[in-house]
């Protein structure tokens, strides 16, 4: 009998980050008996599988590591008295900044057979495209314009690309575009079944995307500044383990005209067809 105890977390970092140390805890955790994964409540779905005992917490944290705002950022001794003496910790200490998410390409194929496609397909949501109108109430110059996510929605639908649109995300942390189906806030396990029947999904670089990424939803992002380069490598391969079909807006900025996006993203359709 195995007796070894394994505790992960406590995860307080950004959803990408965590999302993505999914296949590697899930490659850690098979040497143990029993698994106890701490982390956010509504984040029990990414670890069904993996997690014998789950246990939540209710800090909340803006950010992630060093850029977590300071006004927010927990002390490592409220993290540590989260942790069950006894075990043995994943990673070997609390490390904020990335909970074990694969650093390069070569780490995600050796342990790609870790990685499991998250969420159901369902009829209710399929072909639908799913929006995420990130709207952080930091890092606000990655908040793309309202108008021209209402504009990019009408065409959207005039072009009959799909017949239904859906909002995703939370509602503290994404927008409501005029035209979709409101489906921010709803639990974490009805957003991956979203993601795994969408025709495709849509947003600035978020989380979400990297969800998309991990429930086989076709994405088209953008990202901005000095990190373009760094993160458009992890939606082509690093952090794409199932080799979901992703691209890039490669114009360098987190503020693309609405005729950029709505140019890629028409060819983006195409190409998939």
């Amino acid at each position: 009998m195995n007796d070894r105890v394994l505790f992960a977390g406590p995860y307080i970092g950004e959803f990408g980050h965590e999302l993505l140390g999914t296949g590697l805890l899930r490659a850690h955790a098979r040497h143990f008996g029993r698994v106890i994964v701490c982390s956010r409540p509504a984040r029990a779905p990414l670890y069904y599988d993996i997690a014998t005992d789950f246990r939540s917490h209710d800090i909340q944290c803006l950010g992630m590591g060093s850029r977590a705002t300071e006004d927010t950022k927990p002390l490592t001794a409220t993290l540590d008295a989260l942790v069950e003496p006894g075990c043995e910790r994943w990673p070997n200490r609390f490390v904020p900044p990335n909970c074990g998410a694969p650093r390069t390409e070569a780490q995600i194929l050796e342990l790609s057979c870790y990685y499991h496609r998250l969420g159901t397909a369902r009829d209710e949501w399929k072909g639908v495209v799913a929006v995420h109108a990130r709207n952080r109430p930091y890092q606000i110059e990655r908040n793309w314009p309202m108008g021209r996510w209402d504009s990019l929605v009408q065409w959207i639908l005039k072009e009959g690309i799909a017949k239904r649109i859906v909002c995703v995300g939370t509602r503290e942390q994404a927008r409501l575009v005029k035209g979709c189906c409101d489906m921010r806030g709803s639990p974490l396990g009805t957003q991956m079944d979203i993601a795994a029947s969408a025709l495709c999904a849509i947003g600035p670089s978020s989380g979400w995307m990297h969800l998309a990424s991990l429930c086989g939803c076709p994405h088209m992002t953008w990202v901005g500044g000095k990190e373009h380069t760094y993160v458009k490598r992890r939606y082509l391969d690093r952090w794409n383990p199932l080799r979901t079909r992703a691209k890039v807006i490669d114009e360098r900025t987190w503020q693309p005209t609405f005729a950029t996006v709505r140019d890629e993203l028409a060819q983006f359709m195409r190409e998939r067809a």
